[in-house]
C-alpha cells in the first residue's frame, strides 16, 4: 500500500504543473514560482544611470507575486530583479555574501512590500483554504477548512490556535519551543542534507514542536522577516521569535532602497519606477493609469481565493488577530510616514502628483486604528 501511494505521488509530481510539483516534493516549504525568475527591465535608459541589481524580499501574502510579475515594466534595460525565496533579510544577505551570484550578488539593492497586518493574516489563512498547493500541504493536518462556500468559516478556529501560543514559553523545559511548519508526526531531522531548511533547534528539541497545520505562523510575520537572524524561510517561528524587535525591523526597512505598500499599489509602482529610472510618466499622476499598463489577471495572482475583507470578520476574532500583529501594527504605522516622505520626494523631483487627495490619509488612519486597538 505504501509503495502504491509513493508511486502515485511520484506520478503526480511528474504530470502536474510546476507549482503542484513543488508542493508534492517539499510540502513544508514552497517557493513562489515568481521568485525563481530573473526580471530584466524593459524601459529605455534615460541619461547615464548605471544598471542596478535588485533583490526582492518576498514576504508571503503581500502582493509579492504581482510585483515581481510586473517589475520588468518599471525598470530600465540592464536593471534586473529577483525574488529571495521568502527568506528573512539577514539570511538573504548572508547568502549574497557567500554565494556571489545569488539574488544579484553583492551590491544588490533591496526592495519589499508591506501590507495591512489584519489583511495579511486573513490572506495567509485563505491561501491554505483555497489554493491548490495550500490544500495539498494541509491535507493531512487538522487545518480548519470547514465550509468552502464561506471564506471566513474556520478562520476563528485557526486564529485562536495561534493566539493561545505564549511568546517565550517552553513547557517542556527546553530553552526554545519551536512552532515550525511540520506536522507532529513527521520526522524532519532524519537527514540534514535532504532537509537543509530544518532549524537546528527543531531537531534538538523534537518534543517541543507545535502543530502548524503545515502552513504559516501568522505572528508578526512582516517584522519577523525584516528583523530575524534565523536562517532559511520564516513561514514558522519559535515561541521566542513571535514578538520580534520593532526597532530592528524599522532600521532594516529604512535602509532599503525601496519599499511599497500593498494598499497603495499604484503609488508604490510609480515610486519604484522613479527609484529605478529617476523619472515618472504622466500616467503616474493622480487620475492616470499608473506605471504599469499590462497587469496580470487577478486569477493568476489571487491563488484562487475569493473576494474578502477584514471588515467581514467578527469583532471577537479581530481582537485575537490584533494580539498576533502588535509588532507588525507598529511597523506598518511607522512605515506610512517614511513612504509618504519618499513619495513626496519623487513628486517634487518630477512635478508629477502621484497621490490623489486623501488617499495617503485614508491608509494612515487605518494603520492608526489598528495600532491603537492592538495595544489594548
Amino acid at each position: 500500500m505504501v509503495a502504491l501511494l509513493s508511486l502515485a505521488a511520484l506520478l503526480r509530481f511528474v504530470m502536474t504543473p510546476s507549482k503542484i510539483a513543488w508542493a508534492l516534493y517539499d510540502p513544508p516549504r514552497q517557493l513562489s514560482g515568481e521568485d525563481i525568475k530573473l526580471r530584466n527591465g524593459t524601459l529605455p535608459v534615460i541619461g547615464f544611470r548605471a544598471p542596478q541589481k535588485w533583490c526582492f524580499i518576498h514576504i508571503p501574502k503581500t502582493a509579492g507575486d504581482a510585483f515581481m510579475a510586473v517589475a520588468a515594466q518599471v525598470m530600465p534595460v540592464g536593471t534586473t530583479l529577483q525574488g529571495n525565496g521568502e527568506a528573512a533579510v539577514h539570511a538573504t544577505m548572508e547568502i549574497i555574501k557567500w554565494q556571489y551570484n545569488h539574488f544579484g550578488g553583492p551590491g544588490s539593492k533591496l526592495a519589499v512590500f508591506l501590507r495591512h497586518p489584519e489583511d495579511h493574516v486573513l490572506s495567509q489563512f485563505l491561501e491554505r483554504k483555497y489554493d491548490l498547493w495550500g490544500r495539498l500541504v494541509t491535507a493531512e493536518s487538522q487545518f480548519p477548512r470547514n465550509n468552502s462556500h464561506d471564506p471566513y468559516d474556520g478562520y476563528a478556529q485557526w486564529i485562536r490556535h495561534f493566539a493561545d501560543m505564549e511568546p517565550n514559553a517552553a513547557p517542556d523545559g527546553s530553552k526554545r519551543q519551536w512552532a515550525w511548519a511540520y506536522k507532529k508526526k513527521k520526522k524532519p531531522c532524519l537527514s540534514s542534507s535532504s532537509k537543509p531548511y530544518t532549524p537546528y533547534e527543531v531537531c534538538k528539541h523534537k518534543g517541543a514542536w507545535v502543530e502548524m497545520f503545515d502552513c504559516y505562523n501568522p505572528w508578526n510575520m512582516q517584522a519577523r522577516l525584516l528583523s530575524s537572524e534565523e536562517s532559511g524561510e520564516l513561514h514558522g517561528a519559535g515561541l521566542t521569535g513571535l514578538t520580534p524587535s520593532l526597532e530592528k525591523a524599522e532600521n532594516v526597512l529604512r535602509s532599503m532602497a525601496f519599499f511599497g505598500i500593498q494598499d497603495l499599489w499604484k503609488e508604490s509602482l510609480c515610486l519604484f519606477r522613479y527609484t529605478t529610472t529617476g523619472s515618472l510618466p504622466d500616467s503616474c499622476s493622480c487620475n492616470g493609469t499608473g506605471a504599469v499598463q499590462n497587469m496580470p489577471s487577478r486569477q493568476n495572482m489571487s491563488h484562487n481565493v475569493p473576494a474578502h475583507h477584514r471588515g467581514a470578520v467578527g469583532a471577537d476574532v479581530r481582537k485575537e488577530v490584533r494580539k498576533l500583529v502588535q509588532v507588525d501594527a507598529e511597523l506598518y504605522f511607522w512605515a506610512q510616514s517614511l513612504f509618504q516622505t519618499r513619495l513626496r520626494t519623487a513628486e517634487a523631483a518630477t512635478g508629477v502628483k502621484i497621490a490623489c487627495p486623501g488617499s495617503l490619509e485614508r491608509i494612515q488612519r487605518a494603520s492608526e486604528r489598528l495600532r491603537r486597538f492592538s495595544k489594548r
